[in-house]
C-alpha cells in the first residue's frame, strides 16, 4: 500500500519539507512441475542503487533455490515471502524456502530473515539492534518464544532445544521488537517452522548495558 508521509517544520518565513522514500514490493512469480515460487521485488522511491543493491541479495536466495531444482538435486521446491516491516530507514523481510527429495520425508523448510537499510541497500546485522549471547537466549527462550505462525511455545515443546550459537536471522515488527529466528528443529519440533524468540525493547535495553562490545 502506498504511503506518503511528509513532514514539515517551520523556520522563520521558510518551509522545510522532508519526504521520507518508502518501499514498495511486489510479487514476482514462478509455477511448473514440481516448482512453485512467489518472490519479491522492491522498489524504491529515489534510490535506484539501494533498489538494485536490495533486488540482487533478494535474487540470490532464489537463484540458490533454481539451481539446486534445476540439478535434480530435490523433487520438488517451492518459495514465499512476507514483509514483516517498515519505515523511513529499513526494511525487514523473509522469505521461506521448501526443498524436498524424491521419496523422503521430514521437514526441509528455512528461512532467510533479512533487514535492509533503505538508504545504502546493505544487510543491517542483529548486534545493531542487540547484543545476546547464547547463554541469553537459553534463558529467554522460556517466556519468549514462537512457532512461526506466532503461537506460544511450550516447555516440552523446547525442552530438547539445541541451537550453540546466536542466529543471524531476525526480523523486526515495529514498538522496537527484536525477533530472533531458530530454522526447524533447532528451538522446538519440525512442524513449528522457523519458530523466533522475540525481545522486546525493556529486555534489549538491558542486554545491551550488559553485554558491551
Amino acid at each position: 500500500m502506498k504511503r506518503l508521509v511528509c513532514a514539515l517544520a517551520l523556520a522563520g518565513s521558510a518551509f522545510i519539507f522532508t519526504i521520507p522514500s518508502f518501499a514498495y514490493v511486489t510479487n514476482g512469480h514462478e509455477s511448473g512441475a514440481n516448482w512453485e515460487v512467489t518472490y519479491p521485488i522492491v522498489s524504491i522511491e529515489d534510490n535506484a542503487s539501494a533498489q538494485e543493491t536490495i533486488n540482487a541479495d533478494l535474487d540470490s536466495y532464489l537463484e540458490q533455490l533454481r539451481g539446486e531444482f534445476q540439478s535434480g538435486q530435490y523433487y520438488k521446491c517451492m518459495e514465499r515471502y512476507t514483509v514483516h516491516y517498515e519505515d523511513n530507514d529499513v526494511l525487514s523481510i523473509s522469505i521461506y524456502q521448501l526443498r524436498l527429495p524424491y521419496g523422503a520425508n521430514g521437514n526441509h523448510s528455512n528461512s532467510f530473515d533479512l533487514v535492509y537499510d533503505k538508504h545504502s541497500g546493505a544487510r543491517i546485522p542483529l548486534d545493531n539492534y542487540v547484543h545476546v549471547t547464547v547463554d541469553d537466549l537459553a534463558e529467554y527462550k522460556w517466556a519468549h518464544s514462537y512457532t512461526q505462525g506466532g503461537k506460544p511455545l511450550t516447555y516440552d515443546e523446547m525442552k530438547f532445544s539445541n541451537f550453540k550459537s546466536v542466529p543471524e536471522n531476525y526480523y523486526l515488527i515495529g514498538g522496537g521488537v527484536v525477533c530472533i529466528v531458530f530454522q526447524p528443529y533447532q528451538l522446538a519440533y519440525g512442524a513449528a517452522g522457523c519458530c523466533y524468540i522475540a525481545l522486546e525493547p525493556e529486555y534489549i535495553e538491558y542486554l545491551n548495558r550488559k553485554n558491551q562490545w
